[in-house]
């Protein structure tokens, strides 16, 4: 019941009720009810912003990652709990999610490294450049009619889909699907959609050398067939796609032209015969910004999604009404049909192009959180890549930061121990040593003075207040006694080993807090009760580290080398700057490859020149042998 209904309904006004329910909510907030939970609230929001900042960095948090390091940081700050050996369970996950209801498990999408350097500012410029090459050709209203905008892009078909899950009996421990056909085949089909809805006719590349007639036969007469021999798309499939499919389409059609034809920068769409080809037809090619296909191509942002989904369904009806067949080459084209008839909608192409930004044409509509990247290039090639101090999220580096923490810890309270007074004592040019426990202070000094300096810079801001043992160690012990040796009535060190009490002092540990009492004549230590360990249950308290030095932050991936795309730096594809640079390229191609070949025929003739001057070499030094030979034959 809404609040209005209930105070017509009651008679209460509805002032009071809502102010009745803002106060129920808040105690429900401050007083929730149930035992205390092991991690403070303050601990729990600050591990849920570190979850939301890994996501935004494409670093995700797993389960096992969250539970490993509220591990860590409960075994470096014991509380009460019932965890065997400090790890949470799922228990322990699934009422933290519901104590954070915006926290949720979901499956990633994987991204190259390549793609999450991708900024916004680097799409931005894309739709720069293109607004300025319409502007500057007069093309403008492209971007007014969406029947004038279209995208394509290629995927494939895997022949036989595996099944995820399927009936068996309870209990048995070998379930198996035979292949109908080998699993690794797969035949690529290249869609293009108009931004107002509407699909062209695609185009199915088979591995062929030859396409068989029954093959060719059985695709749809709108249809195109093209072949190759991995079965993947190559530059010649590509321009015939566009002359024997797309353009027809476009007449038959009565698509006004120029038409705006966007595609991704792979290395088939880029070639100039293509580009002087789409000249010709009235088609201006525009090469997305490189890896930015999952952010701004609508047929990977909403249709092949459907279409994959619904490849497996169709292959199933198919063997239903095939139980002896299988999807090959000869029938691949029906069962795509009947795919495509169930999948693809004029609703999902029309989100893609929005979702894409492309129509409306709308730069802001891109999706910022989907650009991990935070620069577009290195300025300095000696940039390092990740940042001091940044460490992978592993469960390694996280127990060494834990073990870093705690001998940090450990070194100052050391220096607590020795106390501001002799740390100024012992810095002075001549130190005297009174006795035995004023020499072992001394030793400890000097050791960290010389590896770890930085441990007494703070140690005046470090003095706790109203703390027996602090007070006994910081003050002056020769002014602490009435006898001047430095040592308290009752307190008695060894010769040849440090006093207990030092080492108490210097020890992190819970022995640190010995029972020590001042009394008349000096200050007394009781007798020391046994260490007392702090077990894992505990009573929580506040931690002695913080919980946010446990957790690791990488860097979003940074774009480390300049690598030129033909598509980032040329995103019209049908420019005459593009065309110019890439016949300037083919020329200098050309002229190299002639070079070569020139070089190689000289290389060859000198080759001949030398094997045949060492011939002659070889005769005349064979003919010299043979006129000794006889001159000596005379002489016999």
């Amino acid at each position: 019941m809404s609040a209005k209904k209930a105070a017509n309904h009651y008679g209460i006004p509805r002032s009071t009720i809502r102010s009745r329910l803002v106060l129920l909510k808040k105690l429900q907030t401050v007083f929730r009810p149930g035992p205390t939970t092991v991690l403070t609230q303050d601990e729990e929001t600050e591990l849920e912003e570190w979850v939301y900042d890994m996501q935004s960095r494409g670093f995700p948090v797993t389960k096992e990652m969250l539970l490993s390091n509220v591990k860590i940081f409960l075994d470096a700050n014991p509380r009460e709990h019932k965890f065997p050996q400090n790890m949470p369970g799922r228990t322990w996950v699934k009422l933290y999610l519901k104590r954070h209801p915006k926290m949720s498990l979901r499956t990633p999408e994987f991204v190259t490294k390549a793609s999450a350097t991708v900024s916004l500012s680097d799409i931005h410029s894309w739709y720069d450049k293109v607004e300025l090459f319409l502007t500057k050709e007069g093309f403008m209203e492209i971007l007014q009619d969406p029947r004038r905008i279209i995208n394509g892009d290629e995927t494939s078909f895997q022949l036989n889909p595996k099944n995820k899950t399927v009936f068996a009996l309870r209990g048995s421990r070998n379930v198996y699907d035979v292949e109908r056909t080998s699993s690794k085949l797969n035949i690529t089909t290249m869609f293009s959609f108009f931004a107002s809805g509407e699909a062209i006719p695609p185009t199915i590349i088979y591995p062929y050398k030859t396409i068989p007639k029954a093959v060719a036969d059985s695709v749809p007469s709108m249809w195109g067939v093209a072949k190759s021999d991995t079965g993947w798309m190559t530059t010649p499939v590509f321009r015939d796609y566009i002359r024997n499919v797309l353009d027809p389409y476009l007449v038959a059609k009565k698509v006004k032209k120029p038409v705006m034809f966007i595609i991704d920068g792979h290395s088939s769409h880029i070639n100039v015969e293509t580009s002087k080809l789409c000249r010709q037809l009235g088609i201006v090619l525009i090469a997305l910004y490189p890896n930015v296909t999952r952010i701004m191509q609508p047929a990977d942002v909403s249709v092949f999604k459907p279409m994959k989904n619904a490849w497996p369904k169709a292959v199933q009806r198919f063997r239903e009404k095939n139980p002896e067949g299988c999807v090959n080459a000869h029938n691949f084209a029906t069962v795509l049909q009947d795919c495509l008839r169930n999948s693809v909608t004029v609703k999902t192409i029309k989100n893609g192009f929005r979702a894409s930004g492309l129509y409306p044409w709308d730069r802001n509509a891109i999706d910022p959180s989907k650009c991990l990247g935070k620069s577009t290039v290195r300025e300095d090639p000696e940039e390092p890549l990740f940042e001091p101090g940044d460490v992978e999220p592993t469960r390694e580096s996280a127990e060494t930061s834990a073990q870093l923490i705690n001998a940090k810890r450990t070194l100052e309270e050391c220096a607590a121990a020795i106390g501001e007074t002799r740390v100024k004592k012992y810095k002075s040019q001549f130190v005297c040593l009174d006795n035995e426990e004023d020499a072992a202070l001394f030793k400890i000094f000097s050791t960290l003075e010389q590896n770890y300096p930085d441990v007494f810079e703070s140690l005046e801001d470090n003095v706790p207040e109203n703390d027996p043992v602090c007070d006994f160690v910081y003050a002056d012990i020769n002014n602490a006694t009435p006898d001047g040796n430095g040592v308290a009535d009752g307190f008695e060190s060894t010769p040849g080993e440090p006093s207990k009490m030092i080492a108490d002092a210097a020890n992190p540990g819970p022995s640190r807090t010995s029972s020590i009492k001042g009394a008349a004549g000096g200050l007394q230590a009781t007798p020391e009760e046994p260490p007392k360990m702090v077990p894992e249950t505990a009573k929580p308290g506040p931690s002695r580290t913080p919980l946010k030095d446990f957790l690791n932050r990488p860097p979003t991936p940074k774009r480390t080398a300049k690598r030129e795309y033909k598509s980032k730096r040329y995103h019209v594809l049908t420019s005459d700057e593009f065309i110019q640079e890439f016949e300037q390229k083919e020329e200098d191609k050309r002229r190299a490859e002639e070079e070569k070949e020139n070089r190689k025929v000289i290389r060859m003739q000198r080759k001949v020149e030398a094997e045949t001057k060492k011939n002659k070499k070889q005769e005349e030094k064979k003919l010299k042998q043979d006129m000794k030979d006889k001159a000596r034959k005379k002489k016999a």
